[in-house]
């Protein structure tokens, strides 16, 4: 897939979550009172987007072996990913890193024409091109979200919010039935037939891969149960070839952590 050329100026102008509310007028902007007697802040725009979280396949077994640097080095490693698969293709905003995983937010105010489309094909970017092979597991739910900002008078961040976030947070965690090596889960009308196909109808793999066709699946409709928000319909698109890397993740963080170490950029400690 060819990154996309010439990007807007609307698209260049929010490089994060922080830059978009900073630049537009906020739909809510006021000051409560906590029940004791100190107020805090409640400022944010509402906004529809789609939400994708892609969370590291087998997270825990993987970095069993590895040191506390070598796991700040394998998630970095992730994230870095990723952020470039996502970013670079598509109008979208990282969120938030969290553990071992990342949300992407994508919104016709961030310059999609079509969030639903954009997230299911920077999924789809996401899992092709697997260099290291993490095999994402991914969820995403598209609704009403505030972006806004939270924290205390000592530090203030920007998150997104709402139940569109958690419920692409609960569709990370599901697993198909089916053999897979990634997976991508979002409410069943989100995504049809004619979606599936525009967004992976056409393999692509890395020059150096073998050519496989139809690697991708979309799996029928089925009744989950989400914590804390019922029952609900959702489906599958799961990839059911992988093309093998010339090296694990893992390996490439023992790669990186002698290369620290020869440069005398990493001293381990004598505690």
């Amino acid at each position: 897939m060819a990154a996309r050329e010439g990007k807007s100026s609307l698209e260049e102008r929010y490089r994060s979550l922080e830059d978009f509310l900073i630049q537009n007028p906020l739909t809510i902007d006021g000051v409560l009172n906590d029940g004791g007697g100190a107020v805090f802040p409640v400022k944010g725009v509402q906004l529809r987007a789609a939400i994708l979280i892609a969370d590291i396949g087998g997270f825990s077994r993987r970095t069993a072996d590895l040191s506390p640097v070598e796991t700040l080095i394998f998630v970095n490693n992730f994230l870095s990913w990723i952020t470039a698969e996502s970013i670079r293709h598509f109008p979208c905003i990282i969120d938030r890193y969290v553990g071992d995983s990342v949300t992407v937010v994508f919104s016709e105010r961030f310059g999609s024409e079509n969030p639903i489309l954009d997230a299911v094909k920077a999924a789809r970017q996401i899992a092709q091109f697997d260099p290291l092979s993490f095999c994402p597991h991914m969820g995403m739910a598209y609704g009403e979200v505030v972006v806004g900002y939270t924290g205390t008078p000592t530090r203030f961040g920007c998150s997104v919010f709402g139940r569109t976030v958690t419920l692409a947070s609960r569709c990370s965690e599901i697993r198909p039935d089916q053999n897979h090596s990634c997976s991508l889960v979002l409410p069943a009308d989100l995504i049809g037939e004619q979606l599936f196909q525009e967004a992976f109808g056409t393999p692509e793999w890395p020059s150096q891969a073998p050519s496989i066709p139809s690697p991708w699946r979309l799996l029928g409709e089925r009744s989950v149960p989400l914590k804390n928000i019922g029952d609900i319909e959702v489906r599958e698109v799961i990839k059911v070839s992988h093309w093998l890397p010339t090296q694990s993740a893992e390996d490439r963080t023992r790669e990186n952590l002698r290369s620290l170490t020869e440069r005398g950029e990493y001293r381990p400690s004598e505690a």
